[in-house]
């Protein structure tokens, strides 16, 4: 799952700007290898049972605020600025999730540098100059 994956690309990560960094580079990849499940989970949520609806909601949102802890720990540390950490990790996390949607591995760029671009273009964005 994404964020079991999360997890495991957080391990032995404690900066925010690297958590962050993490944060994007695994969800841009995790949508390019699974980009069928990604757009049918963002999709048909709506088509789904009342008791797999609430569950899949549910391990979005511990998604959700996983990220805005690390937004905020990067606010508190005064590397990131003062922005409203649920709107910036919605934007941070629709703009990775776009990423399965446009993706060809026959493009000129490597998924992983993809990443990288993503990465830099949010940290630029939310870090303090």
């Amino acid at each position: 799952s994404l964020a079991a994956g999360l997890d495991d690309a957080l391990v032995g990560v404690s900066e925010p700007i690297e958590k962050l960094r993490t944060v994007v580079r695994h969800h841009v990849l995790f949508h390019r290898d699974h980009d069928m499940e990604a757009f049918l989970a963002d999709s048909e949520l709506r088509s789904l049972e009342p008791v797999p609806y609430r569950r899949v909601v549910q391990q979005r949102k511990t998604y959700e605020h996983r990220v805005q802890g690390i937004l905020e720990e990067g606010r508190r540390a005064g590397v990131f600025a003062d922005v409203d950490d649920r709107v910036a990790s919605y934007a941070i996390i629709t703009a990775c999730s776009a990423v399965g949607s446009w993706y060809r591995p026959s493009g000129p760029r490597s998924a992983e540098e993809v990443a990288d671009i993503y990465a830099d273009l949010v940290l630029r964005g939310i870090a303090v100059r």
